[in-house]
């Protein structure tokens, strides 16, 4: 039987956050070390209409980050630590307790070295070899997941290239994934139960082109061919996306398409194979007297037996706060179509 999310209350206070690297163009980074320092204490609530009790995570996240810059060049290093100031919940963590008793929140208590890399940054090159927060366009298939507590992130080797006016590629080949709710520590891996149980290693390569044709039309081309493993069922993705204005009318205009990897993690194969999928999105707006009409569809498609799937995505962003597609995408596929309105006041 699918469990159904009845209803939940989710609120994320940032109490304490001090950077010294967050400079702009004006502004230029200076030569030397600097520290950032950040503290999230987060609440989650989440009652669903099954046997298992409503779940209360109290939790609280703490950065330490550290830079050291040296021209072009510059070293970063960063530590968080979660810590459960109220456990009435499951963490996705066998052993950890509240097992088969609370609903999920995939909030494990844990202490992780997030990020650990070298940079180069050029005028018309940058480099990042190591431990990185790497994200690519909104996080569709390429995201950080920051909606939890601890974020995902990539053992790379990336490559930036804007040398040609108006373009940008970047290409990158990822070797680790510590995504998460994947209970991976400075001290080492720890047994997760087999839904969360992913391996970290893989052998994947990423690559996406955006091209800026002028101030108000951007098309980018992409390339994400994610290795499969004995744990996760790999893809390849083709797509692209158009968006851009035409006045007070907005748009975006995306599709994509999916079959099974041609790249793999090791020798032994996911046991689930894939059939070709597709995804579409859909998105139309229009600005009038200051306010901002939505009208999208997105859909990734499905046969009954596989569906177009973005493991790597920050998924609630796009498929609901409740976080009821962690699995992935349902065989049938799915339909999201949504509809807002935004205001936004002249110089804020």
């Amino acid at each position: 039987m699918n469990k159904k999310i009845m209803g939940s209350l989710i609120a994320a206070t940032a109490i304490l956050t001090t950077s010294s690297f967050a400079a702009d163009a004006k502004t230029p980074e200076k030569d030397g070390f600097s520290f950032k320092i950040h503290d999230n204490l987060r609440y989650e609530g989440v009652e669903q209409n099954n046997a298992l009790k409503d779940a209360t995570a109290l939790t609280n996240r703490f950065l330490f980050g550290t830079k050291y810059k040296s021209g072009a060049f510059s070293a970063y290093a960063e530590l968080i630590n979660i810590s459960a100031l109220d456990n009435g919940y499951s963490d996705g963590v066998a052993g950890n307790g509240n097992d088969n008793e609370y609903s999920l929140v995939l909030d494990p208590e844990q202490t992780r070295m997030t990020q650990a890399k070298l940079m180069y940054k050029g005028k018309d090159f940058g480099a990042v070899v190591g431990r990185d927060m790497y994200t690519l366009d909104d996080h569709r298939f390429v995201g950080h997941v920051f909606w939890r507590q601890m974020p995902q992130t990539f053992d790379l080797a990336a490559l930036c290239y804007k040398g040609v006016e108006g373009l940008k590629v970047k290409a990158a080949y990822v070797y680790g994934r510590h995504q998460v709710g994947y209970y991976n520590n400075i001290w080492g891996t720890h047994n997760l139960n087999s839904t969360y149980n992913l391996s970290t290693k893989t052998n994947s390569i990423l690559l996406n082109a955006n091209y800026k044709i002028n101030k108000n039309h951007t098309v980018v081309a992409y390339n994400y061919q994610i290795a499969e493993n004995a744990n996760t069922q790999g893809t390849d993705t083709i797509g692209g996306y158009a968006e851009g204005s035409f006045g007070d009318f907005g748009y975006k205009l995306e599709f994509a398409t999916q079959g099974r990897a041609t790249r793999k993690t090791s020798d032994q194969t996911a046991t689930t194979k894939i059939n070709d999928s597709s995804y579409s999105n859909i998105e139309l707006s229009y600005k009038l007297s200051g306010v901002k009409f939505i009208a999208a569809q997105e859909t990734l498609g499905g046969d009954g037996k596989t569906a177009f799937q973005t493991p790597w995505a920050t998924l609630h962003k796009f498929n609901g706060w409740s976080d009821q597609f962690l699995g992935g995408t349902p065989a049938n596929g799915l339909v999201d179509t949504s509809f807002a309105a935004v205001y936004k006041k002249k110089g804020l």
